[in-house]
């Protein structure tokens, strides 16, 4: 059977969050920069599923962001395996692509930003390292402005994660390539940071081209993460 009579892609729904998160949290086990930031998070699970699902659920909300998921087709039914955030950056507005709507995102993400400040007025999170993840947001922060927000317009990829048991089966080249077609139809640029080895091989497969190498390291410590700046295009048509 086809990859298309298996595999469907289809935009996110907050019904789909759970999966999602469940998704991120699987597929992320074990990776250096997770580790680099969240080393508590195997003693405070709680902690660290609200950080994935507050920060997923904004995107749903966000104007500029595309979510879309990939389902599993089957005899028994329908199964949410793999998803990808796709995000507008650069100096000119974004258009309107398929599957975003302004208006409602708008209202939403001012329900979802009381809701969430109430929380967090409450709640002191134990599963990070603030000292690290603060380096993580500077050197984040940094790339975007040097790579991505100084563009006249770029397709950013925030996510992509597929379940694992089920990697290697197709989706996440079907959520790379509506990416790429995206891109081409505004012909424009793509761009991406990795710090996972496997992530970066593959990306580099898909044609991107590596633009620099930023390591992350606290002085005196030994653990470092390199955060691989990629960048895809613009395509020739």
């Amino acid at each position: 059977m086809s990859i298309s009579e298996t595999l469907s892609l289809r935009p996110a729904r907050l019904g789909d969050l759970e999966d999602i998160v469940a998704i991120t949290i699987a597929a992320t086990a074990g990776q250096a920069l997770i580790s680099f930031n969240f080393p508590h998070r195997l003693e405070f699970p709680q902690d660290y599923y609200y950080h994935w699902k507050t920060l997923i659920k904004a995107s749903f909300y966000d104007p500029n962001s595309i979510v879309l998921v990939v389902e599993k087709v089957s005899g028994d039914g329908r199964k949410v395996i793999a998803w990808v955030e796709w995000e507008w950056k650069g100096k000119d507005p974004a258009p309107h692509p398929p599957y975003c709507n302004s208006w409602t995102k708008a209202i939403g993400a001012r329900l979802f930003t009381i809701q969430t400040n109430i929380i967090k007025s409450f709640w002191t999170r134990h599963d990070d390292n603030p000292k690290n993840r603060s380096t993580w947001i500077v050197t984040k922060s940094r790339i975007d402005r040097e790579y991505w927000s100084s563009q006249s317009r770029l397709i950013y990829l925030s996510a992509l994660y597929t379940q694992p048991e089920f990697q290697g089966q197709g989706s996440g080249t079907l959520l790379k390539n509506w990416g790429l077609a995206l891109a081409k139809q505004h012909h424009t640029v793509l761009g991406v940071i990795a710090s996972h080895p496997p992530s970066v091989v593959i990306y580099k497969h898909w044609g991107f081209e590596e633009v620099e190498v930023v390591r992350m390291q606290q002085e005196g410590e030994p653990e470092y993460v390199d955060i691989h700046v990629l960048r895809h295009g613009p395509p020739d048509n």
